[in-house]
C-alpha cells in the first residue's frame, strides 16, 4: 500500500496484535491516497492524539452518520416506503456486510 509520501507502507499501529496489526493504519492511508499529504498528515496526528475514548465516540459518530447516508439514498430510490422498512432495510445492509 502507498504512504502518503509515496512510498510503500508497512505502517504498524501501537498496541494491535495479531497479522493484521498494521492494516487499520495502512487503509487509512490508502484510502485517502487522494488527498493533500499535508492534509493527511495533519490528519493522522489528530487521529494519534485521539484518546480511545475520543476515537470510540468519533466511530460512533461516523457509523451513525453512514446509517443516516444509507436510509437517505434508500428513500431516494424507494420514495413510497415507509421509514420502519427503509431502517429494516439498512439494518439488513449494515448486518449482511462483510468487514
Amino acid at each position: 500500500m502507498k504512504s502518503i509520501l509515496g512510498g510503500w507502507c508497512n505502517a504498524r499501529v501501537p498496541g494491535a496484535r495479531g497479522p493484521r496489526r498494521g492494516l487499520a493504519l495502512t487503509a487509512v492511508v490508502g484510502h485517502f491516497s487522494r488527498m493533500s499529504p499535508s492534509v493527511l498528515e495533519r490528519q493522522l496526528e489528530v487521529v494519534r492524539a485521539m484518546t480511545p475514548e475520543q476515537k470510540i465516540r468519533a466511530s460512533e459518530a461516523l457509523y451513525l452518520a453512514a446509517w443516516d447516508l444509507k436510509a437517505a439514498w434508500l428513500r431516494s430510490q424507494h420514495p413510497d416506503l415507509p421509514d420502519d422498512e427503509i431502517q429494516e432495510m439498512v439494518r439488513r445492509l449494515f448486518r449482511d456486510t462483510r468487514g
